[in-house]
């Protein structure tokens, strides 16, 4: 009986402690995983603060700076950070805008968002060409250290994917909301402020059930431009990011 109650308590004690050691390792990961998400966070909100201050300046709307900052922690939104790297969808501070301002408000407002998203997608698009070249030559660097800088550029690219294709939802503060009471009249504008925080309750616990179905369309998306090959998407990311940042800026007239 003694031996038995001994032989017991060895393999609970045993179960335990794999238990205790298995916590311990997923919450390191755990720890790890959230850290190397705060540059894609970063990144994300940046390219599109960054990007939102030099079209609507060029739309028309001069109030403010025309040199947009290119510190990342000046567009950080507290909000939209904790989001980003809790849930892998993040936005960036809100700007202060005026579409009245702009030449055709409506057009160029729905233009701009347009843009950001397609900041967000070339963003995407060049963290798998750097996944493709660390997966050819990051065998020359320490294996502790490819595997940090993949797991980066894995976050970095499904925020981007996520982000770009998502804040056209119409949840309060994001795009699609400023787009969508844009259309409508000011007395359907007012009623939907009695419901304002319903919606933004119904929209977090969009994100974080529907988080997994996020990460499937980045997979389904990122796995769609792999398959092109690397050439193909460092010429499409050349000539995205030249548009983006030079090209368009000459083609527009306010």
């Amino acid at each position: 009986m003694f031996y038995l109650f001994l032989f017991l308590t060895i393999s609970i004690s045993h179960t335990f402690s794999i238990t205790t050691d298995q916590i311990i390792f997923n919450t390191h990961n755990s720890i790890f995983q959230l850290l190397f998400m705060i540059p894609g966070v970063m990144i994300c909100s940046l390219v599109r603060g960054y990007l939102m201050q030099k079209l609507r300046y060029s739309f028309g709307d001069h109030n403010g700076t025309s040199k947009p900052s290119k510190d990342p922690v000046e567009y950080l939104d507290p909000y939209g950070s904790i989001c980003g790297i809790a849930l892998g969808f993040c936005w960036p501070k809100a700007i202060d805008y005026y579409p009245r301002n702009f030449k055709n408000p409506i057009k160029n407002e729905i233009y701009m968002y347009l843009m950001m998203s397609l900041a967000n997608f070339t963003i995407a698009i060049t963290s798998l060409i750097f996944m493709l070249l660390l997966s050819l030559f990051g065998h020359q660097l320490p294996s502790s250290l490819s595997l940090a800088f993949n797991v980066i550029l894995i976050s970095t690219c499904n925020i981007n994917w996520i982000s770009g294709i998502f804040s056209f939802m119409p949840i309060y503060g994001l795009p699609g909301y400023l787009l969508l009471i844009r259309q409508l009249d000011y007395k359907t504008v007012f009623k939907l402020q009695d419901y304002l925080s319903l919606s933004v309750l119904i929209g977090v616990l969009c994100l974080i059930f529907g988080e997994s179905y996020l990460l499937q369309i980045s997979m389904v998306l990122s796995s769609l431009f792999i398959s092109l090959g690397l050439i193909p998407l460092i010429i499409i990311s050349f000539f995205l990011f030249i548009y983006l940042f030079f090209i368009q800026f000459k083609l527009i007239k306010p």
